[in-house]
């Protein structure tokens, strides 16, 4: 059975330098050239240039990043079983 995400998650990127992310848990990393922040749907990796945080609310879940943002995409977990695990399947 799926499980549905527990926080409302949406990604706003508005003329490649202003990013809105809902659904926030936490903010695990930060600086000038990228960013990794906890979502319902895994680990989201920001690249680009000159970020900045401008807004982090813990009472909306929502985070806003503003600077050059050239790349976004989700962090690939890797499976829990381990390397015999994976050789199982």
């Amino acid at each position: 059975m799926d499980e549905q995400p527990s926080l409302p998650h949406k990604i706003i990127l508005e003329d490649g330098s202003r990013l809105t992310v809902t659904g926030v848990s936490q903010v695990l990393h930060l600086e000038d050239g990228g960013a990794v922040m906890k979502t319902p749907l895994g680990h989201l990796c920001v690249q680009g240039g000159q970020l900045q945080l401008k807004t982090m609310s813990p009472e909306t879940n929502q985070v806003v990043i503003c600077g050059r943002i050239a790349q976004l995409g989700y962090l690939q977990t890797r499976s829990r079983a381990g390397f015999w695990g994976r050789l199982r399947k």
